[in-house]
């Protein structure tokens, strides 16, 4: 059987699990459904995550005590509360302790993505955040502190946009008449009463606008030209700051994750762009590795360190 680690990327819809051998083969590979605690609790979270890793082992012809090191990357995890009370969960479950780390999904996508060298993830879905590394090994973060605070480029914050355009435009000073069309037709958000009460009163959730202004934008929409615009700049910003100080001598590698930028449109166009213009030494690329795979490579690093 040999040395085995686990690696997995959790979300808040599904949650991947990957059993490796000690040379990086996949022996076992399994989906279970979410284990962001913010979604679905701590206590599913924590038996789904079991499920995973003991599906697995099965698939390997193990138990999870024979698993050398294990790494969860998980949406929601960011706190270290949240961390202990998810290990907690699970090692009730498995009746022992477990040789266990959790980290973020964004720290497991950096690692994945540059194979363990420096690099910059800039990760763009509903929320936002940019993750660096740097060539002793620390990561670095900037952004990622949430709606309230930030979460600049993200889903929310193209939606937000996208909102006080539609104010504007049946308050008559301004806004977008075709993004208000394609909000009208999606939600039925078609006066001043219907918005406030969505907005207020229903917890109507902002990054469902957010495809309405990629859509906009596509069609040369200027308003919606202008919040990609905006949307991009706050984001090649923050890994401008975080290129500084990483203190990478040369090239260093710029990857994209998140619905909203992982995939080529009007808005990954634009971040690319200046990016280009703003940071010289950023190359954007895309990832070598799958974040579950970065979890994996953390895994292995992690069983080296302790051997």
């Amino acid at each position: 059987m040999g040395i085995l680690v686990f690696g997995a990327d959790g979300g808040g819809t599904k949650t991947l699990g990957l059993i490796s051998n000690q040379n990086g083969s996949i022996a076992a590979r399994r989906t279970v459904g979410a284990s962001n605690p913010n979604v679905v609790g701590f206590d599913t979270a924590a038996k789904n995550l079991f499920e995973l890793i003991s599906g697995c082992c099965a698939d390997a012809g193990c138990s999870p005590g024979d698993l050398r090191s294990i790494v969860l990357g998980l949406s929601g995890a960011g706190r270290e509360d949240a961390r202990k009370q998810l290990r907690e969960g699970i090692f009730a479950l498995a009746g022992r302790e477990l040789p266990l780390t959790i980290e973020t999904d964004a720290r497991i996508g950096l690692e994945g993505a540059f194979e363990g060298a420096p690099g910059v993830v800039i990760i763009a879905g509903t929320g936002s955040v940019v993750i660096g590394k740097k060539i002793s090994g620390e990561a670095v973060t900037i952004g990622g502190w949430g709606r309230a605070l930030g979460d600049e480029g993200s889903g929310f914050f193209l939606g937000l946009e996208g909102l006080k355009s539609l104010r504007l435009y049946y308050d008559g000073r301004g806004g977008s008449q075709l993004l208000a069309k394609l909000i009208e037709k999606e939600f039925g958000l078609n006066s001043r009463e219907r918005i406030i009460a969505a907005v207020y009163q229903e917890k109507f959730e902002f990054s469902k606008i957010a495809p309405l202004v990629l859509n906009a934008a596509e069609k040369n929409d200027a308003v919606a030209l202008r919040i990609l615009d905006a949307g991009a700049t706050e984001l090649t910003e923050q890994a401008r700051t975080l290129v500084e100080r990483l203190n990478v001598v040369g090239k260093i590698g710029v990857a994209f994750f998140g619905g909203l930028i992982e995939s080529e449109n009007m808005y990954s166009k634009i971040l690319k762009s200046k990016i280009a213009e703003r940071i010289p030494s950023a190359e954007v690329r895309l990832p070598a590795r799958s974040p579950a795979e970065g979890a994996v490579l953390m895994a292995l690093q992690e069983l080296k360190r302790m051997d």
